[in-house]
């Protein structure tokens, strides 16, 4: 045997080996440039830009909060995803006006033409999933006098947020302005609240917010004016 050659058998491992160490290089680069693949059983990012897509989540993750627990549906999404669909849930909330006038039946309740007189003065609005599915409302009352001239008492404001579902929460309110009153032509006031709705009852992870707002006014002729944001 010529002593330059190479037993065949020594030959083929040598060969194998070369081949492993390319394989396991080739793999490195491919990873390197983003090519290995997804671990088995990973969920594909939902497309985002499919308003049907969007839609279908949005209700998965509706049903789930309402069955209590809304963290598996949460967690599937992409913080991307996350951030989308939570915004599809808060344009699902329709803003129903909550809005009374409420002569009082006192004896001092003014005169039998309507010249003077005192009256609440209520409005707000009550948010809801569906007809039959209310989650909050957020509502001020004004108790005031007048006499044809002017208002001839200091108004009374009550300030209220209510929550329908144990998943929610009112944080409380963030703004209170008022303005007028005895003596004036008018009572204006206004105030703004926040709620949270959260993935499950514990409210831990809130990712839902509203920041409704009221604001009413109250005139010496009994006359009112009001306005509102639900969101």
């Amino acid at each position: 045997m010529n002593k330059a050659q190479i037993p065949m058998g020594k030959f083929v491992i040598l060969l194998v080996c070369a081949i492993a160490v390319m394989a396991t290089t080739f793999a490195t680069i491919g990873s390197a440039y983003g090519d290995e693949q997804p671990p088995e059983g990973a969920r594909d990012a939902p497309d985002i830009t499919d308003p049907q897509v969007v839609e279908e989540w949005r209700d998965r993750l509706i049903a789930a909060i309402l069955d209590g627990d809304g963290r598996p549906v949460w967690d599937e999404l992409t913080p991307e995803a996350q951030t989308v669909v939570a915004n599809a849930v808060m344009d699902a909330i329709t803003y129903v006006p909550v809005t009374e006038e409420t002569p009082s039946t006192s004896s001092d309740s003014g005169n039998a033409d309507g010249s003077s007189g005192c009256d609440t003065h209520t409005y707000g609005f009550l948010a809801r999933l569906a007809p039959d599915i209310n989650l909050w409302k957020y509502t001020s009352s004004t108790y005031w006098f007048w006499d044809g001239t002017q208002i001839t008492k200091t108004p009374h404001v009550t300030r209220a947020g209510y929550v329908y579902q144990d998943f929610i929460k009112f944080v409380g309110h963030t703004t209170t302005l008022e303005s007028g009153g005895k003596g004036e032509l008018s009572h204006y006031d206004h105030m703004q609240g926040h709620f949270k709705s959260c993935l499950t009852p514990a409210k831990v992870i809130c990712p839902f917010d509203a920041n409704p707002t009221v604001s009413k006014q109250q005139f010496y002729d009994g006359d009112t004016w009001h306005d509102a944001t639900g969101g």
